[in-house]
């Protein structure tokens, strides 16, 4: 559809339309999350379950998809050069993947790595002293699940937005609506919490 658009030469207004789209979606977010830490205060009950049943359907919404290229930390400590890589990265379904390039991310194939919200309880915030930066860290210092460098030593994912379509606090934004999302599913019980 957005090369359609791109040829017919409407593809600014597509741009404008998305950005206006994930704007809405964040703003919406962050009201489910007020109404949510609120509700979980005490400060918004009633006798007649009636909020547990609005906060239940705003749960439910799927976050919009994000894609966009960030600079990503490599893990090593010992690395002089090449510390930062320039990846495309993408928020689907409750999951935060990276990709080397834009043209990788139409397939898991060229998956570079991924954290499952689902799985995985963690939290998001910015890097202090940094403008650009904002770093995503697992709940009690480690991992549940991941397929990636330091996994089990509860590695802290350290991503830069400077230069990229997307500022840093749309993304913190975004990716606290995939963590409300992946936490959500599997009906408020992580895989992890499962007797399997």
């Amino acid at each position: 559809m957005e090369k359609v658009l791109a040829s017919t030469g409407s593809a600014k207004t597509l741009k404008v339309s998305q950005e206006r789209e994930r704007k809405a979606l964040l703003e919406r977010c962050r009201i489910d999350s007020d109404e949510e830490s609120e509700a979980w205060n005490g400060s918004d009950r009633d006798e007649g379950g009636e909020q547990a049943q609005q906060q239940e359907s705003s749960w439910m919404i799927v976050p919009n998809d994000v894609s966009g290229f960030l600079w990503k930390k490599n893990p090593g400590k010992i690395v002089l050069f090449k510390q930062w890589k320039w990846r495309y990265v993408v928020l689907i379904e409750g999951k935060l993947q990276w990709y080397a390039s834009e043209n990788e991310g139409d397939t898991r194939k060229g998956m570079k790595g991924e954290i499952d919200f689902s799985i995985n309880p963690c939290g998001v915030e910015r890097v202090p002293d940094s403008e650009t930066q904002f770093k995503i860290t697992p709940q009690d210092g480690k991992w549940v699940l991941g397929g990636f460098t330091g996994a089990s030593e509860g590695r802290e994912f350290i991503f830069d937005a400077r230069n990229s379509q997307i500022e840093r606090d749309t993304w913190i934004n975004s990716i606290r609506c995939h963590l409300q999302h992946g936490g959500t599913s599997f009906n408020g019980i992580r895989p992890s919490a499962m007797a399997w």
